[in-house]
């Protein structure tokens, strides 16, 4: 995932965790950046594919997510 700050960050998930894990975990590495450029749960989306968004409330795998992907942040 690139953050705001252009940085990359990266972490493994296990499969069976839901997809709200990884909203929380970005949203926590943006804890150190200015207050106009952090990420809250609710406040964007994680794409997985261009019209594909991880859905928080079903877990890695049920969404069919394997290896390492790249996510894309677009906010609402």
């Amino acid at each position: 995932v690139q953050i705001p700050d252009g940085q990359g960050i990266v972490r493994r998930f296990l499969p069976d965790r839901p997809g709200n894990d990884i909203y929380i975990w970005v949203s926590g590495n943006t804890l150190d950046l200015p207050e106009e450029k952090r990420l809250y749960p609710d406040s964007f989306e994680l794409n997985v594919t261009f019209n594909e968004v991880l859905d928080k409330n079903k877990s890695l795998a049920e969404q069919n997510i394997k290896g390492r992907i790249f996510l894309s942040i677009s906010e609402l």
